[in-house]
């Protein structure tokens, strides 16, 4: 009876091991959270957005700005402008999990599509930083414009785009040998940035000169200039890229614009001096961050109005992607295991992506009572939920399968082996009684199977430009 206890457990160990590498990083989601940069307290704030309420505040470095959210919603990237730091946030427990030294002034920030590298903007040193997801470390430094500022990356990561507030010009970085292949001229100030989703255009906010250029990728030449209000600054696009909503911070206004023919549609009053703008996934909403009197605007995308007003921290600059879909994990260490995490667990301490932003992100993954197809349904509650062994070794996999999971979309091989490997590997656990293992190789084949992979790159403190710094504070 030992003797098979020992056997079982020793396999699924083994199982769960071999199979962490293969596991999709696509999990289901049921909750969505904006990660807000408060620039003068320092922190940054954590709004649920299903009932938009503050659930945390986190501690970052001095003057937090840009913010990036990972694809997966693991990670939540944090620049701060006053300590030359980007903070990175787990938001499994919404702690800071470690701090990456970068260049003078960061500023905007952009994490490609498949979650492996970030970009930073440093705008002292007219320089782009690129971090590996990996290792938390700079691997490369990408000399561009005159204080660069907003980020915007390309749907398949193949190109980021920097607005270079100092010369009037877009970089265009290539990712896979992360040096500047194209430099486009714009508007006088270019600031926020952001790329349709479809791909097609790029969209910069030109501050000095009241205007939004319209950039074809195609051939990185302007194709359009449309006049907006005063001081536009954060720029974002809805998911079907059909609308760019536009931050015109002096007249405390939203413009918004049709993408089609880009021509103005409306105007919406939000708060004092708005800043930074992203939109939630589904398009619904549009956050716009008001750092002059310390609020987050919602505006409905359906009725072209302001929904909401959320007090948030001070000065609440949040250039960049801050609204996202985020798995949730583990979050407190003392949760039930079979709980494998919850929504409430994040009270603990994406529109086009780039500079003009998106700051929100979603949490869940499989709670007890919700069904997401039978193998993983049966497999939580027989052998996760009631067993101590069993919820041990599933809270285990779960900790660390996500971020293992970063490799296997980079390898067709290794991929492609995971992917029939596991055929036999189910029909053997199964028929040699290890239930265990047979229904987490089962959930990772059907994961495997049904999962689109996205498309990587082949490789990949208020500075000089910015336009507005509150001084009225102590």
């Amino acid at each position: 009876m030992i003797y098979n206890f020992v056997r079982k457990t020793v396999l699924t160990l083994i199982g769960l091991i071999v199979l962490s590498p293969l596991y999709p990083i696509n999990l289901t989601y049921s909750a969505t959270y904006a990660y807000v940069s408060n620039s003068f307290d320092n922190s940054v704030s954590v709004v649920r957005i299903s009932d938009r309420t503050i659930i945390t505040n986190i501690a970052v470095g001095t003057w937090p700005y840009g913010v990036a959210v990972d694809p997966n919603g693991e990670y939540v990237y944090v620049t701060n402008g006053g300590a030359n730091s980007v903070s990175v946030i787990n938001t499994y427990n919404n702690t800071v999990s470690a701090t990456i030294n970068v260049g003078s002034s960061p500023g905007g920030i952009v994490v490609t599509p498949d979650g492996a590298y970030v970009y930073v903007a440093n705008n002292d040193d007219s320089t782009v930083s690129v971090i590996d997801t990996s290792r938390n470390t700079v691997i490369a430094s990408v000399d561009v414009g005159r204080w660069p500022e907003g980020l915007a990356v390309s749907p398949g990561g193949d190109y980021v785009y920097v607005a270079n507030t100092g010369d009037g010009t877009v970089s265009v970085i290539e990712t896979a040998v992360n040096a500047v292949t194209a430099t486009v001229t714009v508007g006088s100030g270019p600031y926020g940035i952001a790329v349709a989703p479809r791909g097609d255009a790029v969209y910069v906010a030109n501050t000095h000169e009241n205007t939004v250029t319209v950039v074809r990728t195609a051939d990185n030449t302007v194709a359009a200039t449309v006049p907006v209000g005063r001081t536009p600054i954060g720029i974002a696009v809805t998911p079907d890229s059909e609308r760019v909503y536009v931050a015109t911070s002096e007249d405390n206004t939203v413009a918004v614009i049709r993408g089609s023919d880009h021509t103005v549609m409306t105007t919406i009053e939000v708060g004092e001096w708005p800043y930074g703008i992203a939109t939630t996934p589904d398009g619904d909403y549009v956050y716009v961050t008001n750092i002059a009197d310390d609020t987050v605007s919602v505006i409905s995308t359906a009725e072209a109005i302001v929904a909401a007003t959320l007090p948030v921290g001070a000065d609440p600059y949040s250039l960049g992607n801050f609204i996202a879909d985020v798995p949730d994990g583990p979050a407190d260490d003392n949760a039930d295991p079979g709980r494998f995490g919850s929504a409430s667990s994040s009270s603990s301490s994406s529109g086009g992506g780039g500079g003009g932003g998106c700051f929100i992100t979603t949490a869940s993954c499989w709670p007890p009572g919700e069904r997401h197809g039978n193998v993983p349904g049966t497999s939580q509650d027989r052998y996760g939920a009631g067993k101590s062994v069993g919820g041990a070794l599933v809270k285990l996999f779960w900790c660390h399968v996500s971020r293992l999971g970063n490799f296997s979309p980079r390898y067709e091989s290794l991929y492609a082996v995971g992917r029939w490997s596991l055929l036999p590997l189910i029909g053997a656990a199964l028929t040699a009684g290890f239930p265990v293992f047979g229904a987490v190789a089962t959930t990772a084949l059907q994961a495997i199977r049904a999962r689109k992979r996205p498309t990587p790159p082949d490789s990949a403190g208020g500075g000089k430009a910015r336009p507005y710094v509150k001084s009225t504070r102590g």
